[in-house]
């Protein structure tokens, strides 16, 4: 319905091999069943372009509703469907639309809202999703790609928003975000969408590198790696550009376009983008078969089909590393140049210059006796009285001891572990100096942070050390409450 039965082929083609969709298919996830409602949308509402009629309607704001109903970012959806009507003047048909849409959630917002004893929509999870991806420290994503199944970052800041959330919404706290430091708040937002479309699969529930590993089929399925098939998606999606004055090219421009803006106001999950990959992958296949026709036909491919091409790969392969390797850093000294600064419920202050370990650049280097570690936060005068945390890593069996700021400290759990101690700060400086250290001992630096308030030795570092600071209330020195 859309370019050619060839590109239909292509595209149920491209799904059957779809690595994470067969990953995700024999769990019991919102992501599978979202997935198989957002493809019978995308089909129905093409079919309702082609000829109206209300039966049709109605069944098109079903599957919409039930489609909220697994996740509420599908409401969204709703922007390019009242767009499509209005072009095309169908009041009725976008009434039914809309109607049909309601009524299924109707139950499901009437049991939350008796429950909560207020007005809800038919899900109560949007704060606590919101939260983990909007934080001043927050990450981008879940888990770096690689590792097993898991749990995700929950920074400091993420429990300071839970706790406000009784008295203001986490969207209203973005809100604070925004017109406190828009252009941070802004950047955070970029780096989920170009994360979007990294060829990695971010794990979290499942992982394509603990549960994928088991099965023999996925271990075969070269073809149907995000790293290929994302590729076609965008090439796909820049190749059909002119072709965006047609209804059923509109549509599913909205629908892939919008799921992925929705899904990056929250965070990127390899499970999160697997639900839009059906309707996305028709842009791939509409990719596929016209490259191939215009192969045989001997037609010019450098604009409508090289230039795509390289476009995807150097989004799905290159975009993402580049700018956290050679520009983030850079970045965060316009948009922070004091770093993190964050008022917290309680009226203390923290304080950070590093990011978060999910695709951030923590590095570790070794420690030895005699060495001298100093970390200087911007912004702080006179002597103030804080709780500093500063991260190590410590080998198992291995000794860490030392002074911060003239107090002793010995650290001998293993593994990554984080010094917590009192402390008194004079003009931001804490001051750390090794007297005893196992081998293979090491401070961990952040080199996507590089203020230049680490130092060792003396010499300034290329990057920032992992040290928080917690500054009270009283101290003349603390922020007000964000």
């Amino acid at each position: 319905h859309v370019w050619s039965r060839r590109a239909g082929l292509w595209t149920a083609g491209i799904c059957a091999v779809s690595a994470p969709l067969l990953l995700y298919t024999p769990f019991a996830m919102n992501e599978t069943l979202q997935s198989f409602w957002f493809a019978l949308l995308a089909y129905l509402v093409v079919r309702l372009l082609k000829k109206r009629s209300l039966p049709l309607a109605f069944a098109t704001g079903a599957v919409w509703g039930c489609a909220v109903l697994t996740r509420g970012n599908a409401l969204l959806f709703g922007l390019v469907l009242a767009v499509l009507m209005v072009r095309r003047r169908a009041w009725k048909c976008g009434l039914a639309v809309a109607a049909a849409c309601l009524v299924v959630q109707v139950p499901f917002i009437a049991l939350n809202s008796i429950r909560l004893g207020r007005l809800s929509g038919p899900s109560t999870a949007a704060d606590a999703v919101l939260a983990l991806g909007n934080t001043p420290e927050a990450p981008p994503g879940g888990r770096n790609p690689g590792l097993p199944a898991g749990p995700m970052e929950y920074p400091e800041t993420y429990a300071d928003f839970m706790a406000r959330a009784a008295t203001r919404s986490v969207p209203l706290q973005m809100l604070d975000f925004l017109r406190r430091e828009p252009a941070a708040f802004l950047e955070l937002q970029f780096r989920k969408v170009l994360l979007f479309w990294d060829a990695g699969e971010i794990p979290n529930n499942v992982s394509m590198y603990g549960e994928g590993r088991q099965s023999a089929v996925l271990a075969c399925d070269l073809p149907g790696k995000s790293g290929v098939l994302l590729v076609l998606v965008l090439a796909g999606l820049a190749a059909f550009l002119p072709r965006l004055r047609q209804d059923r090219w509109l549509w599913l421009y909205g629908l892939v376009v919008l799921y992925w803006g929705a899904t990056a106001l929250f965070y990127d999950l390899s499970r999160f983008r697997a639900p839009i990959l059906p309707a996305a992958f028709v842009f791939a296949g509409c990719f596929a078969d016209r490259a191939i026709l215009r192969y045989r036909a001997k037609r010019p491919m450098l604009a409508g089909t090289v230039l795509p091409l390289a476009l995807g790969i150097f989004l799905v392969h290159s975009a993402n590393d580049l700018y956290r390797t050679n520009f983030e850093a850079a970045v965060h000294r316009f948009c922070r140049p004091n770093g993190i600064v964050y008022g917290k419920i309680d009226g203390s202050t923290l304080r950070l210059d590093h990011g978060p370990f999910s695709f951030g650049g923590w590095e570790t280097f070794p420690l030895k006796p005699g060495m001298r570690l100093e970390k200087r936060f911007a912004g702080l005068s006179g002597s103030a009285k804080a709780t500093a945390s500063w991260t190590f890593f410590v080998p198992p069996g291995g000794v860490l001891t030392g002074k911060l700021n003239g107090e002793p400290f010995a650290l001998d759990r293993p593994g990554t572990t984080v010094l917590t101690a009192p402390v008194g700060v004079t003009d931001g400086v804490l001051t750390l100096e090794i007297d005893a250290a196992s081998p293979e001992a090491a401070a961990i630096l952040d080199t996507q942070r590089q203020y230049g308030r680490s130092r060792r030795d003396g010499t300034v570092l290329p990057g920032e050390y992992i040290v928080r600071l917690n500054i009270p209330k009283e101290d003349p020195n603390h922020a007000s409450p964000q």
